[in-house]
């Protein structure tokens, strides 16, 4: 089954989409594509875990961005791709089924980043403090994790830090069994000075197939991981009522 062509979705104004390189979105979702496949093996599986994708994507964006029209013939085309038992053939029928999910994707980057945020967040059970920083409780310690950023600019996150610290502070306070507050990640690394400079202690860790990186949305196996970590009193000292 093959798509119309994209210039009679409304999504789309005029020859616009022409001009969108789709490349960086196409590797990524045919990289995702391959590793569904060896994970599963299984055509019709794999249709279940797209389409409920799908239904998450189109739960939170809004209709003049990913129309009813474009979900409805993604997820039929898609049906079909189940029959395939093929995996060469599997995955082009699959991509040719997402190609208008996918130059979506590139016109709207922002929104589906955020969308992207709240999947994962949801999936892994964080608690969101906003846009960019969430967390989860474990024993007396506050783990810190930090959501897909890329479209946003550096003056914007900075503010969004200091958003979620601030709120994370007044949440600190009212649960006096919280003891320390830690993130473990190559953000930490990288931007070091900036946690040290908000009194968390940096300390620089081994990398090996069994750290963890509690940004791990963000994880890039070529840096060093290190972990910051606060205490309660001095967490409470910077943050709360600032």
């Amino acid at each position: 089954m093959k798509f119309e062509s994209l210039k009679s979705f409304r999504t789309f104004p005029g020859d616009s989409f022409k001009k969108l390189d789709v490349s960086k979105d196409t590797h990524d979702i045919k990289q995702y594509l391959e590793k569904l496949y060896e994970e599963h093996k299984n055509p019709d599986v794999i249709i279940q875990v797209l389409n409920t994708t799908i239904e998450e994507y189109f739960k939170y964006l809004e209709r003049n961005i990913f129309p009813q029209e474009i979900k409805d013939k993604a997820q039929a085309s898609l049906r079909i791709c189940a029959e395939i038992p093929n995996k060469k053939n599997f995955i082009k029928c699959v991509m040719q089924s997402v190609q208008p999910f996918i130059y979506i994707r590139a016109t709207y980057p922002k929104e589906f980043e955020e969308v992207q945020a709240r999947i994962n967040n949801k999936e892994q059970g964080y608690i969101e403090l906003n846009r960019v920083v969430t967390y989860e409780k474990i024993g007396d310690t506050i783990h810190l994790h930090h959501s897909p950023a890329k479209t946003l600019k550096a003056v914007r996150l900075y503010a969004l830090y200091r958003d979620a610290m601030r709120k994370l502070a007044k949440i600190v306070k009212g649960d006096q069994e919280i003891e320390k507050i830690d993130a473990v990640s190559w953000i930490v690394t990288k931007i070091s000075e900036v946690f040290e400079e908000n009194g968390f202690t940096v300390k620089r860790l081994d990398k090996s197939p069994n750290s963890p990186d509690s940004f791990d949305l963000l994880k890039k196996d070529a840096e060093k991981i290190s972990l910051a970590s606060v205490s309660r009193e001095e967490f409470l000292k910077r943050f709360l009522n600032k």
